[in-house]
């Protein structure tokens, strides 16, 4: 049997992208909102002058894909500053 880890996005810290440590969760499905489900995240956070951007898709009970947006603090980006309070793409058909 194995291990289901929740649907959350992570955090970890590497020397030397072999061996790893730190893992921490920084962002989990909130519910009752748009990304109450699975979330994870969209592509390598970028540098912005506020710290970094990360983008994060999320599903829902209907296997709809939406995608949305966190800034992440500049020194420590296990910090979660903003988070959407509403997807930024969305499918308007089926």
């Amino acid at each position: 049997m194995f291990n289901r880890r929740h649907p959350d996005i992570w955090i970890a810290y590497s020397e030397d992208l072999k061996e790893w440590y730190g893992h921490k969760v920084i962002m989990e499905p909130r519910p009752g909102r748009w990304d109450s489900t699975k979330i994870g995240i969209a592509g390598p956070p970028l540098r912005v002058v506020d710290g970094w951007l990360m983008m994060y898709y999320r599903v829902d009970e209907n296997h709809i894909y939406r995608l949305g947006a966190a800034l992440l603090d500049a020194d420590d980006p296990s910090k979660v500053i903003a988070r959407q309070k509403e997807p930024i793409l969305e499918p308007e058909l089926d």
